[in-house]
């Protein structure tokens, strides 16, 4: 059996580690379900592109990986742009798939034909139009940006002059080989207090990252940009000067002086468990309930 662009664009998927696509099924965008049915990849149906391109964005946010939405040519490609700006601007690894009419169509003023590489361009940073399996190979090498393996160190600073805003996600950094002088790197910044600033690939970005020794191995803090961070002056620059009186103060103090030491493990992820016993009475053929407040809304 010959293979199609879907066949291709499938296996590439399942090479990077892919593992959901989000679509809507139609004439335009059967082959490439046909193809993720003989796969291990699970279609998750949507019943709008542009839910497709926001579930995409919003799992690509959480985890970090690439995720997929795809949709019909035509209005699905202009429903799955406006889903697409959210992940445009949150940099969120996501591709986007969206069908085309036949070539015969093309230039005809028929409804459905669109000129995609024009109406993606804002929310992409590459966009291509695949017509045949002997083009997809080259093609997509272009949206499976590599992970790297190494993290390249440019300077060393104190991690006091590192401002707090600039902190976003921590990872655990243990050497693949060269033990000795990764130990030998952890013992020195932490002896001088300094944090190693460095740049690393991953999640289809490069990153930012700052170095610091935890225990027997490093940890890895990604740093946002500078255009990452808002300035504080448009949240705070019309608030008044208040003078606070000395015993509202004083009163202030004692409260908080009750507190003792932190506790991670007294907070608890309301949605994640309640997601979680969700998907448990799902899985048992229970009957799924509205809670009470939402059942009275009209």
């Amino acid at each position: 059996m010959a293979q199609t662009v879907a066949d291709v664009l499938v296996a590439v998927l399942e090479q990077i580690g892919v593992k959901h696509i989000f679509g809507l099924i139609g004439d335009s965008s059967n082959p490439l379900a046909d193809a993720v049915r003989r796969s291990r990849l699970q279609w998750i149906g949507v019943r709008h592109e542009e839910g497709a391109a926001l579930a995409a964005a919003g799992q690509a946010k959480i985890t970090g990986r690439l995720l997929v939405s795809a949709g019909m040519t035509g209005p699905g490609s202009n429903h799955l742009v406006a889903g697409l700006y959210e992940a445009s601007r949150a940099h969120a690894p996501v591709l986007a798939l969206s069908g085309d009419m036949p070539r015969k169509l093309h230039g005809t003023d028929y409804i459905q034909t669109t000129e995609r590489d024009l109406l993606f361009r804002d929310v992409s940073l590459y966009t291509e139009t695949v017509s045949s399996p002997a083009q997809s190979p080259g093609e997509l090498e272009a949206i499976a940006i590599g992970s790297a393996h190494t993290i390249e160190i440019g300077a060393f600073v104190p991690k006091r002059e590192i401002d707090e805003l600039y902190w976003n996600t921590p990872y655990y950094v243990a050497p693949e080989v060269g033990q000795q002088a990764f130990a030998v790197i952890r013992e020195a910044i932490g002896k001088e207090s300094m944090v190693a600033l460095g740049r690393v690939v991953f999640t289809t970005r490069e990153h930012v990252i700052a170095i610091e020794p935890r225990g027997k191995g490093l940890l890895g803090i990604t740093l946002r940009y500078p255009y990452e961070i808002r300035s504080e002056e448009d949240y705070f620059g019309d608030l008044p000067d208040e003078k606070v009186p000395k015993d509202m103060l004083d009163l202030a103090v004692h409260v908080i002086q009750q507190g003792g030491p932190f506790y991670a493990g007294e907070f608890e992820d309301c949605y994640e468990k309640a997601l979680k016993e969700l998907i448990q009475k799902k899985q048992q053929g229970k009957k799924i309930e509205k809670p009470k407040e939402h059942a009275q809304r009209r």
